[in-house]
């Protein structure tokens, strides 16, 4: 398949998958167009990446600060800077070969802090796009450590700081697992000015939860029992629905009244909501 024709093939995949005919593709359809005999074929994972793009409210493809200079020219866009997490833990186990299952919510390792302490000092090199009026967080350990070396310089001017379960990973292994909500508030009690609001105590579990395998109201339910289910059935969240929480959180950046935003997050979520697949402590700016 050539390059050019991606775009037309795409449209025409679109087409087909309008099965009610009403002229739009709803999240069902979409999700239909993906699956192959149950499996996702792969020409829909190349067509699901331009469907992102073209539908998505941002105007320009990833770029770099540097690269983004020489092309930003409105002086009242919305600028959003994404950062992936460091190394992780599970990075090293996953990279190697290795099986992940029984890790939970892995630290940086010290390569990663590393990498992270690099992005800060990169954001210093490009102070008026990285000035940000606004960070927000996933509540992962590694995504939280990394804001911690990477935006340091901001949390001690307190800068505000949303944390917001919306930014969590796509949820694949038990490392997708996080903490209990007053965990993870004790441990980042000493910054300064975080609204923890999205992550109220209860439930203690706020990621994504396979009913099939663990069954019962939502509020009853303990990282303890996450952690066990996980690694007996080994479940994993659909695309559809990473690609749905995606769009929600695109809607909550809008509603922000900030101008420059830093959103510090995972791969597979970053992937879900503007296309690139970065790397650890890798940093895209892009206008919303």
């Amino acid at each position: 398949m050539k390059t050019m024709d991606l775009k037309a093939d795409a449209a025409e995949l679109v087409r087909q998958s309008d099965t009610d005919g009403n002229k739009s593709i709803s999240y069902d359809e979409f999700h239909a167009m993906l699956l192959h005999d149950g499996e996702e074929a792969d020409p829909a994972w190349r067509v699901i990446k331009l469907w992102l793009q073209f539908s998505s409210g941002w105007a320009d493809v990833p770029k770099t600060p540097a690269e983004f200079l020489k092309v930003h020219a409105n002086p009242n866009a919305k600028l959003v800077s994404f950062i992936r997490h460091g190394e992780s833990l599970a990075n090293v186990v996953a990279n190697s070969g290795g099986s992940t299952n029984g890790m939970f919510n892995a630290d940086l390792t010290p390569k990663g802090e590393e990498q992270a302490k690099a992005r800060s000092v990169s954001f210093r090199e490009t102070p008026s796009l990285c000035a940000f009026e606004l960070i927000v967080v996933s509540p992962m350990l590694r995504t939280m450590r990394t804001l911690e070396y990477a935006c340091a310089d901001y949390l001690e001017k307190g800068i505000p700081v949303v944390v917001h379960p919306l930014l969590r990973e796509h949820f694949s292994e038990s490392d997708d697992i996080g903490d209990t909500p007053a965990a993870t508030k004790a441990r980042f009690a000493h910054w300064k000015n975080v609204d923890w609001s999205n992550l109220p105590d209860v439930p203690e579990v706020w990621w994504y939860v396979n009913e099939k395998c663990t069954p019962g109201p939502r509020e009853s339910l303990t990282v303890k029992s996450q952690q066990e289910a996980q690694v007996q059935h080994g479940y994993s969240e659909s695309w559809f629905t990473v690609v749905d929480r995606a769009r929600q959180f695109e809607t909550y950046l809008k509603s922000r009244p900030e101008k420059n935003i830093c959103v510090v997050s995972h791969g597979g979520f970053i992937h879900a909501l503007v296309g690139p697949r970065m790397g650890n402590a890798e940093h895209c700016l892009l206008e919303l």
